[in-house]
């Protein structure tokens, strides 16, 4: 709305915005104005309407002195009766010191219904009734209560002809106003008019050579003057175009010629271009082959060597039976475990997306059910749980890795529970500060024997064990206590 109504404003000539603009500062300066009165004609009719009440009131009471003293309601309903000539008042209540009602005035008769009652009420012209209270006192001692119950109505008999007498003096003063100021608004509007008029000539014939005439000593005046100085400007630069118009129209035609030229050279230089892109695309294509078949060659090779490692295991299984030397019998199965270690690395390098690392998740779990898988008969109450972290084992760490968790595991199934004793072996692995892995296994059985110096033993497993901890550059912890737990250190490789 508010839109529509400024669009319409703007589109108004000049003389009539003047108009609008000072009859709208006039009504709102009168409106404003006749709120103000308003509001302070409101007050005094309101404390004039009070007074007049609160007077009769104090009047009646004293006149109910008597009655109320010497009890006699019919005295009082009497003297109550005297309100009828009072306009405004409704109603009225006498009630005794006790709060019961003593005697009662209806302007509308019902004085016999007891069940009315007056209850305090104080005035606003938005109720149309209104309560004023005044004790009834014998010698300074409150015997009673008078209420009256009066209306609104005279006040809004009294607003409502003031409303209409000023709405009178509104309508005279925004006559008036709009009167004089279509009068003086020819005084401003007069002057512009003409300047349009002559711009709307120079603008529809391209004359910049036409001055305005007329003159003033105002503000009006100084645009004058000032569009005449713009129109000179104005005559000036379209002579300076038309030069400049010239000189560029020849260094369009010399700037075509070299267009053409350079035009020439590049569509040779794409063409060469284009021959550069095709070589290229087909040499990627040429190297994403290779790939592809360097990927298949790994996946083949590591298949191969795993069916191989697999081949031998068999062979050593098949040896082993027919040894009849204990020791002999348990050094091959010692081979084996390792060869089968080996053999899952490449197993899950054949199963892996990236052939250059292992998931130490998988091949773990893998290895360590493997090794339970072949001593469960012998000691089925060993339990084995593994904690390995989300990590990408290198193929140079993967092997030394899974072999040193086959002898650890192995030896701790095979002699940290003897007899039918059970037990857990933990196997975890975490990455730690500094980029490095912590491996552990550890086991709650029956610990290493007293003495043993990993350094100088004489057994091939642990010798094994810490010959690839150094192949790792790791470093190896032995603690003992209730049971074994060996900790390898090393710093992790990338595939």
């Amino acid at each position: 709305m508010i839109q529509r109504l400024r669009r319409g404003f703007e589109g108004l000539p000049i003389r009539s915005k003047l108009v609008v603009i000072t009859a709208t500062v006039t009504l709102a300066s009168v409106i404003v104005g006749f709120a103000l009165a308003v509001v302070d004609r409101l007050e005094v009719f309101r404390e004039r309407e009070v007074s007049h009440i609160t007077h009769a009131a104090r009047i009646t009471a004293d006149f109910s002195v008597a009655p109320v003293s010497f009890e006699d309601p019919e005295g009082a309903a009497e003297r109550l009766g005297y309100l009828a000539t009072i306009p405004g008042v409704l109603g009225a209540q006498i009630r005794d010191q006790h709060g019961a009602l003593f005697a009662q005035w209806w302007r509308d008769g019902r004085n016999g219904d007891r069940t009315r009652s007056i209850e305090p009420a104080a005035f606003s012209l938005l109720r149309p009734t209104y309560v004023v209270t005044q004790p009834i006192a014998l010698h300074g001692h409150p015997i009673g209560s008078l209420s009256l119950l009066a209306g609104t109505g005279r006040v809004w008999q009294d607003v409502r002809s003031y409303l209409q007498t000023m709405g009178v003096v509104v309508a005279i003063v925004l006559a008036v106003s709009l009167g004089l100021a279509y009068w003086l608004q020819g005084s401003i509007s007069g002057p512009i008019m003409d300047l349009a008029a002559v711009t709307r000539r120079i603008s529809g014939q391209q004359d910049y050579s036409r001055r305005v005439r007329r003159d003033a000593a105002d503000e009006i005046g100084d645009l004058y003057r000032a569009f005449n100085r713009m129109l000179e400007r104005i005559e000036q630069q379209e002579a300076e175009r038309e030069r400049i118009h010239a000189a560029l129209r020849a260094s369009y035609d010399e700037l075509e010629q070299r267009v053409e030229v350079r035009t020439r050279e590049l569509q040779r230089l794409n063409r060469t271009l284009g021959q550069e892109v095709t070589e290229r695309i087909q040499a990627e294509k040429r190297m994403a082959q290779a790939l592809a078949e360097k990927e298949v060659l790994l996946r083949e090779i590591h298949h191969r060597v795993k069916n191989n490692l697999q081949v031998i295991y068999g062979l050593l299984s098949l040896q082993s039976r027919d040894l009849h030397d204990q020791r002999a019998t348990g050094l091959l199965e010692d081979s084996r475990q390792r060869v089968k270690t080996m053999a899952i690395v490449h197993e899950t390098l054949y199963e892996s997306r990236d052939l250059s690392e292992v998931s130490a998740p998988a091949f773990v779990q893998s290895l360590t059910e493997n090794v339970l898988s072949v001593f469960r008969r012998g000691h089925p109450g060993v339990e084995i749980r593994t904690r390995i972290e989300a990590i990408q084992l290198s193929l140079d760490q993967a092997v030394p890795t899974g072999l040193i968790i086959n002898e650890l595991v192995t030896n701790a199934v095979k002699y940290a529970f003897p007899g039918d004793r059970r037990g857990v072996i933990r196997v975890e692995l975490s990455l730690i500060p500094v980029d490095r892995l912590q491996l552990c296994v550890c086991d709650d059985g029956i610990g290493l024997p007293d003495g043993l110096d990993m350094g100088a033993t004489e057994t091939l497993g642990l010798k094994l064990v810490v010959a690839l901890a150094a192949q790792l550059q790791g470093s190896l912890e032995v603690q003992r206590g209730s049971g074994t737990g060996f900790f390898l250190r090393f710093p992790r490789e990338s595939g």
